[in-house]
């Protein structure tokens, strides 16, 4: 059971760092103020009124299209090795002085205090022995 959830938790992990370190394009496509379509990882197919306006050659070149493009670069966090950093002779000095000073220190009470004692009664001879008095 121990060695499943360590696999699974390890790949949900895994999926993560893939996830947060990938970039991806999201596209999307305005007629006037309204989105009519959007697209991660493809092409945009668009509304046709702007192929529309590129084919007729009536229009002047003054004329602004309806239709807009907009595309958001969402990038991923980059992973990168951070440099090794000295340690430098105090840091060392402290951490090994916390080090022994509080290795000996028990943090924890391990003394059972919840039951007393228990004192036996006193191991007293056998009467019927001691007055020599037997049934038959």
């Amino acid at each position: 059971m121990k060695k499943a959830l360590q696999k699974i938790t390890s790949a949900i992990l895994a999926l993560v760092v893939l996830f947060s370190t990938m970039s991806f394009t999201v596209s999307k496509h305005y007629c006037g103020d309204i989105l009519v379509d959007t697209a991660i990882f493809e092409k945009l197919e668009g509304c046709g009124m702007q192929m529309a306006m590129e084919e007729t050659e009536n229009h002047s070149e003054e004329e602004k299209s309806c239709c807009t493009d907009i595309d958001d670069f969402v990038d991923g966090e980059e992973t990168e090795q951070l440099p090794i950093q000295k340690v430098s002779a105090p840091d060392v000095f402290f951490a090994s002085a916390f080090v022994l000073t509080y290795q000996e220190l028990e943090l924890t009470d391990n003394s059972n205090h919840y039951f007393t004692p228990y004192i036996s009664p006193p191991n007293l001879e056998d009467r019927v022995v001691l007055f020599e008095n037997f049934r038959i």
